[in-house]
């Protein structure tokens, strides 16, 4: 008698363990269900690669590519017949390559649209555009870079600046520049993107995006990565659509597009 007892409460415990389990567990999946874990998921990258003082951070969502970069940014002029990315890259040993801004024009024969400055030699001058909306300006004496509005702009030509206009904002101090967005030709159109992205005013990143895109939800995604967080991230858009193109020498399987011949380009060595 007192055996089948203490069967019965043995019984009775381990179904009450395994009810409580399966309880805690559908809490658990309440709270931190798969909407969480597709969300962790997504702002982590799939894979990364790091070397010749790039890291490549690789992200299924948009198919895009965040490139920490170090080295003086250098901006790449050839206005009249350039060579492909591929070309350029192979020929001149650079690292990354990267498409850079607006022009008019064929490609064959561009005039570069918006300020341009390149280490005191001064090239264009400024458009009154929305979507134009800010000037990049790297200090490379100094490793630092500000993205401020165009409407601000006074020259500084020497030796260690290089100025861009270009835009627009994309995100600015960690938040959205939806303004900017809003009232640019193409921020809320889908395309494929390539951005300059600064944390700190210090560390930079090359972003490009394979998958067509508009602003507003890019902006977004790329407030919930887990490289920028805790950081103060300020984005700029540098171009999109057709242009859109990276040369890597070191990890060719991120390239995109990179037989594009285009005029303007931003790379580092």
């Amino acid at each position: 008698m007192m055996f089948a007892v203490m069967k019965i409460i043995n019984t009775t415990l381990a179904l009450a363990i395994i009810f409580c389990f399966f309880a805690c567990s559908s809490f658990l999946n309440c709270k931190h269900g798969s909407s969480t874990k597709e969300g962790i998921s997504s702002s982590m990258p799939y894979d990364s690669l790091s070397g010749n003082g790039i890291t490549v951070y690789n992200f299924k969502k948009y198919n895009t590519s965040i490139i920490s970069i170090s080295g003086t940014l250098n901006f790449i002029y050839n206005p009249v017949n350039p060579k492909s990315l591929n070309e350029i890259g192979k020929a001149e040993g650079w690292n990354i390559l990267i498409n850079a801004s607006y022009y008019a024009g064929s490609a064959n024969n561009a005039r570069h649209v918006g300020i341009l400055n390149i280490y005191g030699r001064s090239i264009a001058q400024k458009e009154y555009d929305k979507q134009l909306t800010h000037v990049i300006r790297y200090n490379k004496k100094l490793n630092n870079i500000y993205f401020f509005d165009y409407k601000d702009y006074s020259p500084v030509n020497d030796s260690s600046t290089l100025e861009i206009q270009t835009g627009p904002l994309v995100i600015e101090d960690s938040k959205l520049a939806t303004g900017y967005i809003e009232a640019a030709i193409n921020g809320k159109r889908n395309a494929e993107r390539t951005l300059l992205a600064a944390t700190e005013n210090r560390q930079l990143y090359f972003i490009i995006v394979r998958d067509k895109v508009n602003l507003i939800d890019l902006g977004n995604y790329l407030l919930t990565l887990q490289i920028f967080a805790n950081k103060k991230l300020d984005v700029m858009n540098l171009d999109g659509g057709p242009s859109t193109t990276l040369f890597s020498r070191d990890y060719p399987q991120i390239n995109f597009k990179d037989d594009t011949r285009l005029p303007f380009l931003l790379g580092v060595k």
